[in-house]
């Protein structure tokens, strides 16, 4: 019951119904009007809710380390645990010495040591927020944009730089950085050959709904590699392993990345689902993930205990 809720936010937007987040009107219209262009729409809401990774400490240079854009526009949106609607308008830019780029460029503030020659993209992410509010259960106006996201991306999809610039200050920075990492995951994902944009079966009511609005709500869905993850034949590599679950992971299979083939005849970046392997003859092995509350800014816990043989 995500998508109909997304649909129902851009609409109000896209219809006026909304408070400028920033005070200049000259640059609200301007990103107003790309909003209302964008034709690809995306729940994202599934990505934020299995963002557990996100509470601990990492390098966001490593781990989202392939984010070259697959669209030139898109709305990212997903909805929080508060209730509230988040929408990330991504507005993508070639770095071909336009105007336009100057601009950016010239503005362009990062603590990182930056070579724009490196660049091949610039990605734009202007956040809008709406649904409900957090200390009354209330719909609340669409209001944005509020925080700008920005990513300087290199040819082959590394991200060069990553930075936010603040619009309100009112607004809590969970929510900046969880939009940030929404969109940093969710192309992520997308720069896989098994990954793919898809409209997922809805009820006719909810269908109805999203109908009405004009839009069409799309999922990013990780296609199976191979029909299951099933017991191995006899004589296979696995069969030595006690069973255990593997994590669902990025893996990269071809002679540039110095890796055989997948299959023996797949090249590429592929997202590989949670899957079990092993044999339960050499033991087992059983893992338990557990988050503390608090959200972004507390530590995850990961517990690992191994089960008896036989």
């Amino acid at each position: 019951m995500t998508a109909d809720r997304i649909a129902d936010t851009i609409d109000l937007i896209k219809k006026g119904f909304v408070d400028p987040g920033i005070d200049e009107l000259k640059i609200f219209k301007l990103v107003y009007e790309m909003f209302c262009d964008v034709e690809t729409v995306v729940d994202a809401t599934g990505i934020y809710q299995n963002l557990d990774a996100m509470t601990q400490s990492f390098d966001p240079y490593e781990k989202y380390s392939c984010i070259a854009p697959p669209w030139e526009a898109a709305i990212i949106g997903f909805i929080n645990r508060h209730g509230n609607v988040l929408l990330i308008e991504l507005s993508t830019h070639l770095n071909d010495g336009r105007s336009i780029i100057k601009q950016i460029q010239e503005v362009w503030k990062t603590d990182n040591p930056l070579n724009w020659n490196e660049v091949k993209w610039i990605t734009l992410g202007y956040v809008w927020m709406g649904g409900r509010s957090t200390t009354r259960n209330a719909f609340i106006k669409p209001i944005g944009p509020c925080h700008i996201i920005q990513f300087a991306i290199a040819e082959d999809g590394r991200p060069l730089d990553i930075h936010w610039v603040q619009i309100r200050s009112d607004i809590p920075k969970e929510v900046w950085d969880t939009s940030e990492h929404v969109v940093l995951q969710s192309l992520n994902f997308m720069n896989c050959r098994n990954v793919e944009l898809a409209e997922p079966k809805r009820s006719r009511p909810q269908r109805r709904r999203i109908e009405r609005t004009g839009l069409r709500i799309n999922e990013i869905n990780v296609r199976p590699i191979r029909k299951s993850y099933g017991p191995r034949e006899k004589g296979s590599s696995d069969s030595s392993v006690p069973a255990h679950s593997v994590r669902g992971h990025f893996a990269h299979y071809g002679p540039q990345w110095g890796t055989g083939k997948l299959f023996g005849k797949l090249e590429g970046r592929f997202y590989i689902p949670q899957h079990a392997r092993g044999s339960r003859e050499h033991g087992e092995v059983q893992h338990r993930y557990k988050l503390r509350p608090g959200g972004l800014n507390e530590q995850s816990t990961i517990e690992r205990s191994t089960g008896e043989e036989g």
